[in-house]
């Protein structure tokens, strides 16, 4: 046995501790992620990739409770870390980077979030190539980022080609194709560009149907996508008819006396890679989180 000083009882405390963390339940998971933490800091010592791992995702769950005070020096450690180790051109440190950059974006510090969601751009235009899903993922976080600023002049070309890159990267039948599609439907929503809007949350319901069944998650958070569309539009009376092909129905136009669209506190997401964030009906989806 290996008994609790071992990497491996760390390891097992961490996915219990990630357990409770996805239910919602940071008093449980916070003792485990800090037992955990201090295991691997006699066994590998503070330089090892694998404590930063452990660095960020105890940062990932203060920042989940909006204990920034916490969670910044964490990430920032385990940048460190990263950047000693593995150099500011892996994979982990631009990960590890677009967690700290996204939380300025929600600390709305958007300066930083700026510089270092660029930063992870760039790296992965470096060592993947413009052609990459992690491209169009940097794409799509920065995109979100000008989306949180108002900022849809810029926001609107960086998630067309995030779109753009999954399509030919992962196909047109992808369901993170239909995330990218959503994210963009909710952008031009924002922007109370309906004719857009609808039919490509039509195609990520579709999509969603296929890859997913009716029954998946993602398939529902695309029917309530479509639902507070047309909430938005003023037209409560196409429920029924919300699974209907893109096909079959011809956008409609907003009514006089909808309801105004309200700016979510943070874009939103359909998929998750996983993804996390805040309110709204959803957000496009993002990478996130080093598994340790």
């Amino acid at each position: 046995m290996w008994g609790e000083a071992h990497p491996e009882y760390a390891t097992s405390l961490i996915n219990l501790a990630t357990l409770y963390r996805d239910r919602g339940d940071y008093a449980h998971a916070e003792p485990l992620f800090l037992q955990a933490l201090e295991i691997n800091k006699k066994a590998l010592g503070t330089d090892h990739p694998t404590y930063a791992s452990y660095l960020s995702v105890l940062a990932a769950l203060y920042e989940a409770t909006a204990d920034y005070a916490r969670a910044e020096p964490l990430y920032r450690q385990a940048l460190e870390i990263r950047k000693k180790t593995q150099g500011t051109d892996h994979p982990a440190y631009a990960m590890t980077l677009n967690n700290l950059g996204w939380m300025y974006r929600e600390m709305g510090n958007y300066a930083r979030a700026e510089r270092l969601l660029r930063q992870v751009l760039e790296i992965h235009k470096k060592t993947q190539g413009t052609d990459h899903p992690d491209h169009a993922a940097s794409l799509n976080n920065l995109a979100e980022l000008y989306w949180a600023m108002a900022d849809y002049a810029r926001a609107e070309p960086l998630f067309r080609g995030a779109l753009e890159i999954r399509k030919k990267a992962l196909g047109t039948d992808y369901p993170l194709y239909a995330s990218s599609l959503s994210g963009l439907a909710a952008l031009y929503e924002h922007m109370a560009d309906y004719t857009r809007a609808e039919p490509l949350l039509r195609q990520a319901l579709e999509i969603r149907k296929k890859a997913l069944s009716t029954d998946h998650p993602d398939y529902a958070d695309s029917l309530n996508n479509l639902a507070m569309l047309y909430w938005a539009m003023g037209d409560y009376n196409v429920g029924s008819t919300a699974d209907t092909s893109s096909s079959s129905t011809s956008p409609r136009t907003a009514s006089s006396s909808r309801p105004p669209v309200s700016p979510p506190s943070a874009p939103r997401s359909a998929a998750r890679i996983p993804s996390r964030c805040a309110s709204g009906p959803r957000r496009p989806g993002r990478t996130r989180r080093p598994s340790p």
